[in-house]
């Protein structure tokens, strides 16, 4: 064993298990995520899936953008809702994301791309960012004023500078300010609107749903699994 890896010590399967549990909320002194999910605000929830849905009555389009894990939680909800019919996407091409951070800096990433989508007034935006203070993210929205679309803030803590440029009236703020639980949580808003769109059940019965499938799944073999895998996964990259 190198001298390097003696700096690292592995945490105890049961130490990992005791963070798992905690972080669900199955035990008391974590994030508990099983808390923030029964807390969110439904009423900011429908108004979500009445955009979607005006939205694409009005044939328009579906724009969602986030940085870091927000940008794969952008991806995921955008294939649920292509799924149930939408035309759903990230803005722009990927690909030239690089191209846009190296011309016109950072800033400007999201604005380009909803540029070369040819946003229009009949298009929804709905930015993600736990924080809410995107500086991409925020020009993007401004953009998207301009072209007289609407947009929509999915964020966490206490919304940021997101939430005052949409207001509260088209803004779902989760309640929680730890960054992973918040991306945890965005994701789930886009499952239960899923199932709100392929089912046409009410936002509260599908959210219902959505704990319970949750708490079934989270049983104590579960938590052994998932802290064996990340035992492996942490022993790995220390070796």
């Amino acid at each position: 064993m190198t001298s390097s890896s003696k700096k690292f010590d592995l945490p105890k399967l049961p130490v990992i298990e005791s963070c798992y549990s905690r972080y669900f909320g199955l035990t008391p002194g974590g994030v508990d995520l099983l808390a923030a999910l029964a807390a969110l605000p439904l009423d900011a929830l429908k108004t979500l899936h009445d955009l979607l849905c005006d939205t694409t009555r009005a044939g328009g389009r579906v724009f969602i953008m986030g940085n870091g894990g927000s940008f794969d939680n952008s991806r995921f909800i955008a294939d649920l809702f292509h799924r149930q019919g939408l035309i759903c996407k990230t803005p722009g091409r990927p690909e030239c994301y690089l191209q846009a951070r190296t011309s016109d800096e950072y800033a400007a990433i999201f604005r380009r791309g909803l540029e070369e989508d040819r946003l229009c007034c009949n298009d929804l935006v709905i930015g993600l960012s736990g924080s809410g203070n995107s500086p991409n993210i925020l020009e993007a929205f401004k953009y998207a004023q301009a072209q007289d679309a609407k947009i929509f803030a999915l964020g966490g803590r206490t919304g940021g500078a997101m939430r005052k440029i949409t207001g509260d009236q088209r803004a779902l703020i989760v309640s929680s300010d730890n960054m992973e639980a918040i991306e945890d949580l965005h994701s789930a808003c886009g499952v239960i609107l899923a199932k709100m769109l392929e089912r046409k059940e009410s936002c509260t019965d599908v959210h219902a749903k959505f704990i319970s499938a949750l708490k079934r799944c989270l049983t104590p073999q579960t938590i052994q699994g998932m802290a064996r895998l990340a035992h492996e996964l942490l022993r790995t990259m220390r070796d």
